[in-house]
């Protein structure tokens, strides 16, 4: 076996601390999948939002210039439950240059505020609202439609005119719609695109004909492509009850993909066309839901599909959705697999990213996904390149990269981007400098791993130099690569799985 000792060059990996401050790390809070976006950047400025050590809601902002370092903004709003992960902070900054937030809810009312100035200076971050004597949260809620319901996964779309975008869930898992919302800079306020307004039907509705099943949809991320339709991927999971034994994430099923029709023009409700290109409907009117979707590629429930996924488009345009699951469990062998469900012209198939090893006898039920960790892993392509970033307990809980270059990917080559146990940790990423610059950047704090509270910074991986590197070890039978910050490192087969140095 010749093994080769490498290096990432200089520049591949480099953090910017948050000083000063902790965030809470006893859950995965401040750094979970649905966490989107959790970091974004607008004219030059970074802005990231988390609960500090006593809970309450904390804006940051750096300039991306040389030097450039994180100034705090503490707010006295907070979460509606401290310890629930599902009560994430998400922003976004429109054109005008003002910062959105929403945040705090599992099943809640919405929790929502804009800054009451452009934030893209070095001027102070003041948030519209207050918390009464009493703790009640006087915001800007109001001004959204849905907002009194019960709400969970708040998350915004920032749009090439400076629009954003805000989806949410209303009712519960099994159970519950999920609204499309805008955000029009013209008329500053937001409206319907496709939600349960003024008699219109939901995004993804619950509901179904008679025969269908009622569940709920999870989905992915939106990418907006350059014609201005919105891709979007996602699984149904069904209600508890007869002939539905499992429980939790085990309810998953399918992978479900839609495109709409150009956002410019077309009025509300926004009409969506599935892989086929047909319109989703019922009726003459809009209609997603479990009676008439039909999956691009079948999981079946049981098969320990996660839900909440990472959806990005390759060179033509084609949709890449980066998941887990466990693709043999229909042969009793329940161990899950990193994969890449991707389009091409041929149509839909599943890419496996690497071999995990046995884990567990058995399906891994919910409450050992904080002990077996696997992230929900994200996709990003950079030319020919498919780059997946994931953690994995097999891998030490670390942060690895797995990169496929030009052509299938079939054949992988696996590099860590950090040594360090970073616990539940889970990444997203800022989707703005990641257009801009090439740049992963990604905000990370170590979580779930004994600590109450525990600091907080962004990574950025230069997703050139990180191509670079797998181009230049492709065809190499086996090679190591040596993290640059820690001196520790960790051997990779081509293809196959990688496993801890000795």
């Amino acid at each position: 076996m010749n093994v080769t000792c490498v290096q990432p060059p200089m520049g591949l990996v480099s953090s910017y601390p948050i000083v000063g401050v902790g965030g809470l790390a006893d859950t995965r809070i401040n750094c979970t999948a649905f966490k989107r976006p959790g970091l974004t950047s607008c004219k030059g400025y970074q802005f990231t939002s988390f609960y500090n050590a006593t809970g309450h809601l904390t804006i940051s902002r750096r300039s991306l210039g040389a030097g450039g370092g994180w100034t705090t903004f503490p707010t006295g709003f907070s979460p509606n439950t401290l310890n629930d992960p599902h009560c994430v902070s998400v922003v976004a900054v429109d054109g005008d240059g003002f910062l959105h937030v929403a945040w705090g809810v599992h099943g809640h009312e919405l929790r929502y505020t804009r800054s009451t100035s452009p934030v893209t200076s070095e001027t102070e971050i003041v948030l519209n609202g207050r918390v009464s004597a009493d703790g009640v949260h006087e915001t800007l809620a109001a001004e959204v439609p849905l907002h009194d319901r019960p709400v969970t996964y708040p998350e915004f779309t920032t749009l090439p005119d400076g629009d954003l975008l805000l989806q949410f869930r209303t009712g519960r898992s099994g159970a519950g719609d999920y609204h499309l919302l805008r955000w029009a800079l013209a008329e500053q306020r937001w409206v319907a695109v496709s939600a349960a307004v003024d008699g219109d039907t939901p995004w993804f509705s619950a509901s179904a004909p008679a025969g269908a099943e009622i569940g709920s949809a999870y989905p992915s991320n939106l990418v907006v492509d350059a014609e201005g339709c919105i891709h979007v991927a996602w699984t149904w999971r069904a209600k508890r009850g007869p002939g539905n034994p499992f429980t939790d994430y085990q309810r998953n099923s399918g992978v479900f993909y839609a495109r709409s029709l150009p956002l410019s023009g077309q009025p509300a409700p926004l009409r969506w066309v599935d892989s086929a290109g047909q319109l989703y409907g019922r009726n003459a009117r809009h209609a997603i839901d479990q009676g008439n979707a039909v999956s691009v590629v079948p999981i079946a429930r049981g098969e320990s599909l996660i839900n909440t996924w990472s959806l990005a488009l390759d060179g033509d345009g084609q949709p890449g959705i980066a998941l887990w699951y466990a693709p043999n469990a229909g042969k009793g062998d329940h161990t899950r697999q990193f994969a890449l469900a991707r389009r091409t012209g041929a149509g839909w198939s599943m890419h496996q990213i690497g071999t995990r090893l046995p884990e567990y006898d058995g399906r891994v039920p919910e409450s050992l996904l904080g002990t077996l960790t696997m992230s929900r892993p994200i996709v990003l392509y950079r030319g020919s390149a498919t780059i997946v970033i994931f953690c994995d307990h097999q891998r030490n809980r670390s942060i690895s990269a797995a990169i496929a270059l030009a052509g299938s990917p079939s054949n992988w080559v696996f590099v860590a981007i950090t040594t360090a146990d970073a616990g539940l940790w889970e990444p997203s990423y800022d989707v703005e400098r990641w257009r801009a610059a090439g740049i992963i950047s990604m905000l990370y704090q170590a979580v779930g791993i004994g600590a109450a509270v525990s600091p907080l910074s962004v990574i950025e991986i230069d997703a050139d130099a990180l191509v670079q590197l797998a181009a230049r070890h492709a065809e190499r039978d086996d090679y190591a690569v040596r993290d640059w910050r820690t001196g520790k490192g960790w051997y990779a087969r081509w293809g196959s799985n990688p496993r801890p140095s000795d």
